[in-house]
């Protein structure tokens, strides 16, 4: 069940932040906008979920999934957690392609590109690279 999945993840999340945990609430976040990208994206097809509930999450699933990692953005940065700054600008690439806004995905793919040009065997560096030859 995803719906309820998130929403232990929520709580799990809100346990984290009492505890000054950064790092495991960036993770949930991460988790929860990741999930969100897909449902938009309709890489996990909600046909095949087969949960009546997720039809109430989708229409805004992609802004979620957007406002979350947008928030992630400058999370990472201000706790020094650089490494995860190229998932994030690739998801949202995904989201702006989704939303047709080439121009913005192509930004984010090549944000990618630079964060990782020190990490040519990057798995996220070479999906950055599929996506943006697909533009």
């Amino acid at each position: 069940h995803l719906i309820r999945g998130l929403r232990d993840l929520a709580a799990s999340r809100e346990s984290f932040a009492t505890g000054g945990q950064v790092t495991a609430c960036v993770s949930i976040d991460l988790s929860i906008a990741r999930t969100c990208v897909l449902l938009a994206s309709g890489e996990l097809p909600v046909s095949k979920l087969k949960n009546p509930g997720l039809l109430l999450v989708l229409p805004g699933a992609a802004r979620r999934g957007r406002s979350m990692l947008e928030g992630l953005k400058a999370t990472v940065e201000e706790h020094g957690l650089h490494s995860l700054r190229p998932l994030i600008e690739y998801e949202l690439a995904l989201v702006a392609k989704q939303q047709r806004k080439a121009k913005e995905a192509r930004a984010h793919l090549e944000a990618v590109h630079d964060l990782l040009a020190d990490e040519p065997y990057a798995f996220v560096r070479h999906k950055a690279a599929n996506a943006l030859a697909e533009l």
